[in-house]
């Protein structure tokens, strides 16, 4: 930073007085630049100025440094989470395309598939899912991975973190995400764990250790929690020790998701022709993390919100440098008198907010590599991102040193043209800062008419002055609107999602969502969970995601999830978009919801789509259309429909549960699972709306949160831009406060003027935000509802948005105008009523 100053100031020196060095002696230079550096007058009052007023120095940088220090900590995170990302991205070999393969596959299988022409690498697990006893009455999902050789994964890889590498049979290693659910358990290596498994058992395995799985979405944003075992582990859990998921990266075009399904087909195809069968298919967004997306959006929301914090600064750099030549232009008129060019005076101020810009940078830069370090880890725990290197790139400092310096500068041309070409007669006949407009405005007129109890004086003085200084007033109210803008438009997005989550319940009456292992007798189930104190009722139905539309022009199938259901059912009635709902007499009808018609865009009301159910062809008449928040894509058929094609007449595989909403939904579930499987009802997984609040929470936390953290320091911005405005309007005020001084105003109404003021300019703002807030919310409701559920969310825009942002703005302005108040009362009249 000391060499650009001194290049700076090197360059201005030579620019300006460009006519008196007809040397180019380079001791000549030297002497001439000592000379301007230490003995000129003109870089003396340079530095004069900026002490002199400590306080408004102080506001200009602290804003600056604050929009700086925004700026540079999203680049610092950005950089150090990109480099992470790609890097550990690309140390996993992510995966191009999974193959499910229900009856299993050995080493002989891989070893062909791997020699493929098309394949740069296959690898084989087996993939299950048990349930892990967390407490007394409490289990939770437990996704367990076997590989034939961990020492050898080669798509997807995990990697050891603590504890035994491979684990032994019997043991098992968690995916370290797993222990940050909320229900796990404080594990010790070598502690004993229960798994519930097939065929009314259960079996116990040691904790060994933890592993790192990059490509996994973290278990709280699933509520499933991940383990690592043996395939010969799976004996004890009686799983068949063969692998059945084959994962593969194809050799070309590893980018083009059309190609990689077309290989996978290929694939399919070949163990379709020797019998086998292949239950889905699944090909993810090529080169994408699953959170990718929302670590764009972070990006993009973030960065544009640094920006508007910088504006902030930036727009305080203005107000300062244009209220301080508007004091000082009788001194301008002075320098001109005696000599000076407006280059050379334009200067003198330009190094002036070179200086501020170095301030700021120093106290901003170390502050923005901490912030950012910290802010990567955080945010990196969140997409489980293993932060090994916390180097700031070069190119991020330079950015930043770039921002630092270059806004003031820019935000000062302007202020510094315009009042270094005023002419000496101007100059030394303004009447000083306080001089008032030419022409009254029609809102000061409208004040000056104001009468009543309720407009004293002194508030109309308050009033007035308000409107005085209208650019001022403006470019103070930017950062406060738009910090109070952001802020409102989080807390309404915040509510929207409440709102349509409580929407989204309102057509799923019911608060618990159990699949069992095996189908079950409804009876048999409904007389065990009718004897459960809170359970309200329960309705079973049918459900499978082993299911794919299956017509020609599909190049790229997508699973869906199929329900069958009771067409007379209490418990689930979606919103119709077209058509009708089933009844009891629809044999192959079906109904389909949005989300797959928006990844089958062919598909129309009234055709017969061909599907793949559970290994079974079957032709489905499409009769209604419903919409289905928050939902992957899904197809209903008649449950009794759904028993005689595809098995299970007189059964259940999952249920419905409504419990009593005046009893803790934590404490009924639980309770619900424990009778049932003591009735040997063996549940495989349980889902309560709860934990579906807690997934979406999960994911819309990672954005929000930054997001309001940004408004708090855009809004601090604002409050230090309100305090200079203060400052500035109390200082070109001085004659006017010392002559209420003289004639007996006390220190008390001096304040209350200065105090008034300033919390009329936050209710302006107040005003502008809620305005403001309007486009912004409608937004980002689009953004934050097809990120998360599919659909945009309902505009919403409630009453404590703009409370709470009402009382922050009272808070922070009164705040603001007391360091102004409190100077402008103890200035004794003497000292203002001499003010120059």
């Amino acid at each position: 930073m000391t060499a650009v100053t001194f290049i700076f100031v090197t360059a201005v020196i030579l620019r300006d007085d460009r006519r008196d060095y007809k040397s180019n002696h380079f001791s000549l230079i030297l002497r001439r630049m000592s000379s301007y550096l230490l003995f000129a007058p003109r870089w003396r009052k340079v530095w004069r100025d900026l002490s002199h007023n400590k306080t408004r120095t102080a506001i200009v940088v602290m804003s600056l440094a604050i929009g700086v220090f925004t700026v540079g900590l999203l680049i610092n995170a950005e950089s150090l989470l990109s480099a992470a990302f790609d890097r550990q991205f690309a140390a996993v070999n992510p995966v191009n395309a999974t193959l499910v393969i229900p009856q299993g596959f050995d080493l002989n299988f891989l070893r062909m598939i791997r020699q493929m022409p098309e394949i740069e690498q296959a690898d084989g697990l087996h993939d299950t899912t048990v349930r892990l006893k967390v407490g007394t009455n409490q289990w939770v999902n437990l996704q367990i991975s076997a590989f034939p050789d961990f020492n050898d994964i080669r798509i997807d890889k995990v990697t050891p973190l603590t504890g035994a590498w491979p684990p032994a049979d019997g043991e098992i290693l968690f995916e370290r995400s797993s222990l940050n659910l909320a229900v796990m358990p404080d594990l010790h290596i070598g502690n004993a764990l229960t798994v519930q498994i097939n065929n009314d058992k259960t079996a116990t395995l040691k904790y060994a250790g933890t592993a790192y799985d990059f490509n996994r979405t973290p278990s709280p944003g699933t509520g499933i929690a991940y383990g690592y075992v043996s395939l010969e582990t799976l004996k004890y859990l009686g799983e068949p020790t063969e692998m059945n998921e084959l994962r593969i990266v194809v050799a070309n075009n590893k980018l083009d998701k059309t190609y990689i399904q077309g290989v996978a087909d290929q694939i399919q195809q070949r163990i379709e022709n020797s019998g086998g069968t292949v239950s889905a298919v699944i090909v993810p967004n090529p080169g994408q993390h699953p959170l990718g997306t929302v670590l764009d959006a972070l990006d993009i929301v973030l960065g544009s919100l640094s920006l508007l914090t910088l504006f902030g600064g930036a727009l305080l750099v203005f107000n300062s440098i244009t209220a301080l030549l508007a004091q000082q232009v009788r001194q301008i008129g002075m320098m001109k008198a005696v000599g000076a060019r407006p280059n050379q005076i334009a200067a003198m101020y330009r190094v002036m907010v070179l200086i501020i810009g170095l301030l700021a940078l120093a106290i901003a830069m170390p502050l923005s590599i901490l912030g950012g370090i910290q802010s990567a880890q955080l945010l990196g725990s969140q997409f489980n991102l293993d932060l090994k290197s916390v180097s700031i790139p070069f190119s991020a400092i330079a950015i930043q040193t770039l921002i630092g310096l270059g806004v003031p500068f820019l935000a000062a041309l302007y202020p510094i043209w315009s009042g270094t070409r005023v002419t000496v007669r101007e100059a030394i006949s303004d009447y000083g800062l306080g001089a008032a407009e030419s022409k009254p405005s029609s809102v000061l007129q409208f004040f000056e008419r104001l009468h009543g109890r309720f407009f004293s004086r002194p508030l109309m003085l308050s009033l007035r002055n308000t409107f005085r200084r209208r650019l001022r007033l403006i470019l103070t109210l930017l950062p406060l609107a738009l910090s109070g803008a952001i802020l409102i438009t989080v807390i309404n997005v915040r509510d929207a999602l409440q709102k349509e989550f409580q929407t989204i319940l309102a057509y799923r009456n019911y608060s618990v969502t159990i699949a069992f292992q095996n189908p079950y007798s409804l009876a048999k189930v409904e007389s065990v969970a009718r004897n459960v104190p809170g359970v309200v009722r329960i309705e079973g139905f049918h459900e499978t995601n082993d299911a794919y539309p299956v017509y020609a022009n599909l190049s790229q199938p997508i699973n869906v999830t199929v329900s069958g259901v009771s067409p007379t059912t209490s418990m689930f009635h979606l919103p119709l978009l077209a058509g009708r709902w089933l009844t009891l007499q629809d044999q192959d009808s079906v109904v389909v919801n949005d989300s797959f018609l928006r990844n089958n865009p062919n598909i129309q009301l009234g055709d017969r789509v061909p599907f793949k159910i559970n290994g079974k062809n079957v032709t489905l008449q499409v009769v209604g259309i419903v919409e289905e928040k928050m939902s992957p894509d899904g197809i209903y058929l008649n449950d009794s429909y759904y028993g005689k094609t595809f098995g299970g007449v007189g059964t259940i595989d999952s249920i419905w549960g409504a419990t009593d909403p005046n009893q803790a939904l934590d404490e009924v579930a639980p309770d619900l699972e424990k009778q049932l499987e003591n009735a040997g009802l063996h549940v495989s997984s349980l889902t309560t709306v709860t934990d579906e609040r807690d997934f979406i929470d999960f994911h819309f936390s990672i954005v929000i949160i930054p997001l309001g953290f940004a408004a708090v320091l855009l809004a601090l911005v604002g409050g230090l831009g309100l305090m200079g405005t203060m400052s500035t309007n109390v200082l070109e005020r001085q004659r006017e406060i010392g002559v209420m001084r003289a004639i007996g105003a006390s220190n008390g109404n001096v304040q209350w003027i200065v105090i008034a003021e300033g919390l009329f300019i936050g209710l302006i703002s107040w005003l502008i935000s809620l305005v403001a807030a309007l486009p912004m919310t409608y937004v980002l409701d689009n953004q934050v509802g097809n990120q998360f559920l599919y659909v945009p969310l309902p505009f919403t825009f409630p009453l404590s948005s703009y409370l709470i942002w009402l009382l922050i703005v009272l808070v922070t302005t009164t705040a603001s105008c007391y360091l102004p108040a409190r100077n402008a009362s103890q200035t004794s009249a003497r000292e203002l009523l001499s003010y120059e």
